[in-house]
């Protein structure tokens, strides 16, 4: 099966086992898997990995660790970081703006023709190395904005053709299909029964059709959300902590789009544990974006 799915979809398989015990937990999967297919060969797997891996620890920006990469930035003029990138337009500038949440920043300079290159920058953001400099002289309406992209290179692919993939599917049958669908979410599907695949890809359904709301009940570590956090950057687990109808909804003072209109799906792990701020007008906004997928919020 495997070397059938190797041949048919030449180019576009990556072993997932090989994401396992890598060192770098903090990456999302998707990221890793295609990190592997574009930079790592089967014959010189563990020396590319390596590589591969040393680049992640000495450019990923960890939390804590913003302010001193700012610093690093700012004293070196110039830095790489392999982070996730949003970009937007500010109608009243003309300009466009990057986020690197990482390092703290909501106000980099991003060339336009990388917005133009990668539009789903503007949807959500994506995952790259991110070339930067720091120049004081940046000044736009009276205030210094010093972070400049120079380049971008994305660790996702950035447009997909779909009418590939349903053309090669026909090399498959159903129940082939079915394990290969189940594969590509992590999981082994040797020895499942054909309902617990089914099941197992109930979970996929939010992330492919519309207002489509689920309840997912079952013991702690066992998977539940690992499928969200690790295929897709359109889905957003919130485990615990404040949920805000300007987090999830829109920004009155801002005017920015929240979680829910710009991913596929957005998950609450152990809801229990989450702290709804306004919770009445939380719940009626939710209300009636699950009846009808659509929202709005009164100033």
């Amino acid at each position: 099966m495997n070397q059938k799915l190797k041949e048919v979809f030449r180019g576009k398989v990556v072993n997932k086992a090989h994401t396992i015990n890598t060192g770098v937990d903090e990456f999302p999967r998707y990221v890793l898997e295609y990190l592997i297919d574009n930079y790592c060969s089967e014959e010189t797997f563990h020396e590319d990995m390596e590589k591969v891996v040393r680049r992640l620890k000495e450019t990923f920006v960890y939390g804590a660790e913003a302010e001193k990469i700012r610093h690093y930035i700012r004293e070196n003029r110039s830095h790489s970081v392999i982070a996730s990138l949003e970009a937007r337009l500010v109608e009243t500038e003309d300009k466009y703006w990057g986020t690197i949440s990482a390092i703290n920043e909501s106000f980099v300079n991003i060339p336009e023709n990388i917005v133009r290159q990668y539009p789903m920058l503007l949807s959500g953001g994506m995952w790259g190395t991110i070339d930067l400099t720091y120049d004081e002289n940046e000044i736009h309406n009276k205030k210094i904005r010093p972070f400049k992209i120079t380049a971008f290179t994305p660790f996702q692919v950035s447009v997909i053709n779909l009418d590939e993939y349903i053309e090669r599917r026909r090399e498959f049958s159903t129940d082939e299909w079915l394990d290969v669908l189940v594969n590509s979410c992590g999981l082994d599907p040797h020895g499942m029964t054909r309902r617990q695949k089914l099941l197992y890809l109930c979970r996929c359904i939010p992330l492919v059709e519309t207002n489509v709301n689920m309840v997912e009940l079952a013991p702690r570590e066992t998977g539940k959300t690992y499928l969200y956090r690790n295929i897709s950057y359109y889905a957003h687990v919130l485990s615990g902590g404040k949920a805000t109808p300007a987090q999830l909804f829109i920004n009155l003072n801002s005017g920015k789009i929240g979680e829910v209109g710009v991913r596929d799906a957005v998950v609450f792990d152990e809801i229990a544990n989450t702290d709804f701020t306004d919770p009445r007008s939380f719940v009626s906004i939710m209300q009636g974006y699950m009846q009808d997928a659509k929202f709005s919020r009164g100033k």
